[in-house]
């Protein structure tokens, strides 16, 4: 598969121009849409699964989505992607609300799933989940 180069107007990365044209929607839902795509390929927490942020309405939206995505493809998550990410949560404050809770819920989440003893697992070793479901002997 061969990812295109992003033809962006201004020169600005797929990264930047996705922030830019973000900034200037009117509509929160569109706003939204694109910030769960931003949020989901750089934080783990925020994954989004591409069917609820990709419900793009033109062809301008699903060509930018494309765009990012080739992009985060080709150079990842960099400075770039961090430093939008950081006005994304700082323009929609809910957003920012929702990465904070999600954040310490995987924080408790993972705390339950510490072993008690060290060096014990929470759940079975792969070997013993044969022996625990052939209960038939």
């Amino acid at each position: 598969m061969v990812l295109k180069q992003p033809q962006s107007d201004c020169g600005l990365t797929p990264y930047g121009a996705v922030l830019a044209w973000i900034l200037k929607q009117r509509r929160a839902s569109d706003a939204g849409q694109m910030t769960k795509l931003v949020l989901a390929l750089s934080q783990g927490d925020m994954a989004h699964a591409y069917s609820e942020c990709g419900q793009w309405v033109s062809p301008e939206q699903n060509d930018l989505a494309a765009d990012v995505i080739a992009h985060y493809l080709r150079v990842g998550d960099n400075l770039e992607l961090s430093d939008v990410v950081a006005k994304l949560l700082a323009r929609f404050p809910r957003e920012a609300q929702l990465h904070s809770e999600a954040l310490l819920e995987q924080r408790r989440w993972r705390a339950a799933l510490e072993p008690e003893e060290p060096g014990s697992m929470p759940f079975p070793e792969p070997w013993q989940i044969g022996v625990i479901l052939d209960r038939s002997g």
